[in-house]
């Protein structure tokens, strides 16, 4: 997610549409996208079942990472059953039943345990860091990926925000 959003520059779509006006409101949380009158929401994750129309835009690849300061105390794992002695970070509400890795061509749920769930992928990234940039981990063993789509009300396909706005986070995601 991290190195998606940083393809994507509210300024620069300004810049190339100056006569459009716009709101973006980011929000780590399900939007009730017609109860809330939202013209797009930009979803990670599956979707449920509903009206709206979806958009395909990028495939998030998740990998396990930690601080070089953190794994030095630690121990660098070099199996997935050695994370249940980690102090891991989970995300969202899937988060507070462990995580899920491909182990040998299979999905396994490992219930890590560590000092923060929360719902903002910011704030683990930012309480995960310490001297020095993250590093991958358990490569082989990866969680599975995330949908990345844009969703909007059947009535607000012809918007034509959001038309300029889809076929610009296009373009950036496919850069």
């Amino acid at each position: 997610m991290i190195a998606t959003a940083r393809k994507i520059n509210g300024a620069e779509f300004l810049s190339q549409h100056p006569a459009l006006q716009f709101q973006i409101e980011l929000a780590d949380r399900y939007v009730d996208v017609i109860g809330e009158g939202v013209d797009m929401a930009i979803c990670i994750g599956a979707l449920a079942d509903s009206t709206l129309i979806a958009r395909p835009l990028d495939e998030l690849k998740r990998v396990i990472c930690g601080s070089p300061a953190y794994l030095a105390r630690a121990g660098t794992p070099q199996q997935p059953d050695e994370l249940l002695q980690h102090a891991c970070l989970r995300y969202g509400r899937e988060g507070q039943n462990g995580w899920e890795l491909q182990v040998g061509g299979k999905r396994k749920l490992l219930a890590v345990q560590g000092p923060m769930v929360s719902n903002s992928g910011e704030v683990l990234r930012d309480a995960a860091l310490q001297p020095g940039d993250l590093v991958t981990v358990l490569e082989p063993f990866h969680p599975p990926s995330l949908a990345l789509n844009a969703v909007y009300p059947q009535h607000r396909q012809r918007s034509e925000v959001n038309r300029q706005f889809l076929n610009y986070l296009q373009a950036r995601l496919l850069a």
